[in-house]
């Protein structure tokens, strides 16, 4: 049995009469995600927060959300984006018992340009998740080839590096297995291509991105995105 056969859209709980059960499923694996968070930014119960009119689970078409939920934070000089619906939020519906889901969320950082996170950031995660739920894999190490991240056509940022988010380095361990941060690092092309490079020319089974991403702290200490529009996806 395949990961995508096990691991695939809940549908409604019922009970042995066959009626739809209203009892709350758990919430261990979300409960894990917002923990870290909060460790993170204390204080910040109520996070921006967009979720999707139906949840996943409920959904059936080839067009279901990613997730059932993207959270941002303020970080004073950044937001911070966290994804939830990659990983198992609620019962372990996977047969791996070590790993939740597909074994991690994204994030992603922008600069703190207005009062709210910007629009298309949601839009641009949600893409991304899609090609996830679609086959594609990700881990610490690849790179994506996007285009303009925020839509526009005079932005340089058009793919992304995929590391581990520097604030979360470890692995979370939920009751549904563990969860990684990948944070989705917006480039120009000619970092994806210094990676691709690095990645051919090295003998390492990982960690062929690091001085490249070391390279880049140098400029951009908290690995942000360093795109300053706001507004949704390509406006």
């Amino acid at each position: 049995m395949g990961f995508f056969e096990i691991f695939k859209k809940k549908g409604i709980k019922k009970n042995k009469n066959d009626e739809v059960s209203d009892k709350p499923l758990p919430t261990h694996g979300w409960d894990a995600i917002t923990t870290a968070f909060e460790k993170l930014y204390p204080g910040q119960k109520n996070p921006f927060h967009r979720a999707p009119l139906v949840y996943r689970m409920h959904d059936l078409s080839d067009n279901a959300a990613a997730y059932d939920g993207i959270s941002a934070y303020d970080a004073g000089e950044f937001w911070h984006f966290v994804t939830y619906g990659l990983s198992e939020l609620y019962d372990k519906m996977s047969e791996e018992s070590q790993i939740s889901g597909f074994g991690y969320e994204f994030t992603f950082r922008l600069p703190h340009v207005t009062d709210t996170p910007p629009a298309w950031a949601f839009d641009f995660l949600e893409v991304i998740g899609k090609q996830v739920w679609k086959g594609d894999r990700f881990a610490v190490g690849h790179t994506i080839r996007t285009g303009p991240l925020d839509g526009r056509s005079n932005t340089l940022e058009t793919a992304v590096l995929v590391i581990r988010d520097p604030s979360l380095p470890q692995p979370v361990e939920t009751p549904n297995g563990r969860v990684e941060f990948l944070l989705l690092l917006g480039v120009e092309e000619n970092y994806r291509q210094l990676v691709l490079n690095a990645y051919e020319a090295s003998d390492k089974i990982s960690n062929w991105e690091e001085p490249i991403v070391n390279e880049i702290r140098k400029k951009n200490s908290n690995l942000v995105t360093p795109i300053y529009t706001s507004g949704q996806w390509g406006e």
